[in-house]
């Protein structure tokens, strides 16, 4: 029954805002599914200004430095991100938004932003076809993107990417499923998994056009960074949707068995903590009732302060929220309902913490 303000969010950041007198202006912006929100960056979090997608005509980037435009009926909101990369990720996503909440909108009505060279604002970035053609020269393009083999039985896309090995970019076919992203090699004709990595284990899929171009993009996850090549612009972002979408779908089925009450394995407790970070060591309070472990599991030592409790030293004192004990002095028999109870009993007695 609470209410949950990062429920849906599509994207947190700092961006800053080219206000009339030409003067740049830091905010904290959040991207939800409906609407672009700008705060003012403090611990009130005043929403200054907010801008509906559904009005949302034409949107681009506009300089290398991260600088990029969004026109709302007219109205032009200038923005820029630290670095090219962060402001694509930033159009990317709005344009996921778009499709979602203005699904008649097709890719060719796109309007493309001209900047004028007298505006200040430099020069307007090349298209996709123009940054391929600069880029034809990197090591990764002529090369074969062919699909020789039949895709795995649970994949959702299955195609052939180029990562970077110690500076050498090497063909893999990657596929994608539900559960996980797998990567094969191909010897004496043969598909030879290489690596697995569980969807739990994604951190985050982003462009990275300082490899080459718009065809890179790296995958984030907990224990390496992969930098990838696809064959053009157009299939990178397919696959940064896709992964995103698999990802989204995940955290959604482990925030519901939450909510269910039910018992959350390892992987989706990793994930919740990623998302509530610095709150996250609360959700082992949440998701199992707290139990008595003993004085001995303390070894006679008061939780808070180190202090010797039980037998002819300070009196103990539960915790019904932790499950631990303390001594009088850190435990002042406050009360309070208890979220575990609250969430799986609907137990609203007050107890001693």
């Amino acid at each position: 029954g609470l209410s949950n303000p990062f429920r849906g969010l599509l994207k947190l950041g700092s961006l800053e805002r080219r206000g009339a007198m030409g003067i740049w202006k830091e905010f904290s912006c959040e991207l939800s599914p409906l609407e672009l929100r700008l705060f003012l960056d403090h611990e009130d979090r005043i929403c200054v200004e907010s801008y509906s997608l559904l009005r949302c005509e034409a949107l681009a980037l506009t300089h290398s430095d991260g600088r990029f435009e969004l026109v709302f009926l007219g109205k032009k909101l200038y923005l820029r991100a630290p670095s090219r990369d962060e402001a694509e990720d930033w159009l990317d996503r709005i344009r996921e938004a778009l499709h979602k909440c203005r699904p008649q909108l097709e890719e060719d009505e796109w309007e493309t932003l001209e900047c004028p060279e007298d505006s200040g604002e430099g020069q307007p970035i090349q298209s996709d076809s123009a940054a391929l053609l600069q880029y034809s020269d990197v090591p990764g393009n002529g090369l074969d993107w062919t699909l020789a083999h039949e895709p795995e039985l649970d994949a959702i896309k299955e195609t052939v990417l180029y990562v970077d090995i110690d500076k050498t970019w090497v063909p893999f076919i990657f596929s994608l499923s539900l559960e996980t992203l797998k990567c094969f090699k191909i010897r004496n004709n043969d598909k030879i998994l290489s690596n697995s990595y569980g969807i739990e284990t994604i951190q985050d899929i982003l462009p990275d056009t300082s490899l080459g171009g718009p065809a890179f993009f790296k995958v984030i996850t907990s224990k390496a960074i992969l930098k990838l090549q696809a064959e053009n612009a157009e299939e990178a972002a397919s696959w940064r949707e896709l992964v995103r979408g698999v990802l989204m779908s995940y955290l959604e089925s482990a925030e519901e068995a939450l909510t269910l009450g039910g018992s959350l394995d390892g992987h989706s407790q990793v994930i919740l903590k990623n998302i509530v970070k610095e709150n996250g060591f609360l959700l082992q309070y949440l998701v199992a009732i707290p139990l008595e472990k003993g004085l001995d599991s303390q070894s006679f030592i008061c939780a808070g302060c180190s202090r010797q409790i039980g037998f002819s030293f300070a009196k103990p004192k539960l915790c019904a929220f932790s499950g631990l004990y303390y001594c009088d002095s850190c435990h002042r028999d406050d009360e309070t309902v208890i979220p575990s109870r609250l969430i799986h009993n609907w137990d609203l007695t007050k107890r001693g913490v």
